[in-house]
């Protein structure tokens, strides 16, 4: 009886369909890795936008308390050229620039207390088709 040495047929086609699934699965986590890490990215990008413009804001306390800081989302600005209308042009435009439908919201109360908020597509999970960030402080 002689006894076969090496591989077979099928065992080496059994072990190419293993390693073709483990192939697939990597990459499909790959892809969905890539996906959420672009994600988090739009949230830094957020976070740091709402920062920027309430440190703006704190430079011009007067015009917050004044109520020229307010903006509701998907209204157009003024043409007047003060401080804070400059500053929430720029703002806008840094946040569709930056962020896929970026627009953002300014809201201060009688209470001296802004709440920025920012909002812009979900590319990932459309069944939320909005993502926003908020940032609130006291003046």
């Amino acid at each position: 009886m002689n006894k076969s040495t090496g591989f077979t047929l099928i065992e080496v086609l059994i072990t190419t369909l293993i390693f073709s699934f483990a192939i697939l699965s990597l990459t499909q986590l790959q892809t969905f890795s890539s996906r959420y890490g672009h994600s988090a990215s739009l949230h830094s990008i957020a976070s740091l936008a709402a920062s920027s413009l309430l440190e703006q804001m704190r430079a011009n306390r007067e015009a917050v308390l004044a109520g020229d800081y307010n903006l509701e989302q998907n209204s157009t600005l003024s043409s007047a050229s003060n401080p804070a209308n400059i500053a929430l042009q720029q703002w806008l435009t840094q946040l569709s620039a930056n962020l896929p439908e970026g627009q953002g919201s300014v809201s201060c109360d009688h209470t001296h207390f802004c709440k920025v908020t920012i909002f812009w597509r979900n590319r990932i999970n459309t069944d939320i088709p909005l993502l926003s960030f908020s940032l609130s402080s006291q003046f």
